[in-house]
């Protein structure tokens, strides 16, 4: 019975995804996913997490379902570093990284440059839908 009410529900998601996805495209929409629900396909381009420096360098190993199916992983209040106990060794042999600081400016041109890409991804299927 459980099988058949996840399948559903599972079924329903992939539709409506599919449905999203369409949309996003047909207005040339970018839309990445910032997480959560990481499970389950919004029709998003990309899934993105944000770890932060303050959370601490464990949450890879503690959450390793988001850090899989996530295309980018920003590590964010890289200017609290001195302050604060992180080894950003230690989380990015979990994770992917991509520094960020709004504060100082640190990663947001490969940040840009990322959005960019996903952008020209997304671009070429939002003209051919419009056609």
């Amino acid at each position: 019975m459980r099988e058949a009410v996840e399948k559903k529900v599972l079924s329903e998601n992939d539709r409506l995804a599919m449905a999203l996805r369409q949309c996003y495209r047909g207005e040339g929409i970018l839309c990445a996913n910032l997480v959560c629900p990481s499970s389950y396909d919004l029709g998003e381009a990309a899934k993105l997490v944000l770890l932060s420096v303050t959370e601490g360098e464990d949450k890879p190993l503690k959450y390793p379902g988001i850090f899989h199916r996530s295309a980018l992983m920003i590590l964010t209040k890289t200017n609290l570093l001195p302050h604060v106990e992180f080894s950003a060794e230690l989380a990015l042999e979990d994770a992917r990284k991509i520094a960020l600081s709004a504060r100082t400016g640190e990663g947001l041109d490969l940040w840009m440059a990322w959005l960019g890409a996903i952008q020209q991804k997304v671009q070429p299927q939002a003209a051919a839908a419009i056609a």
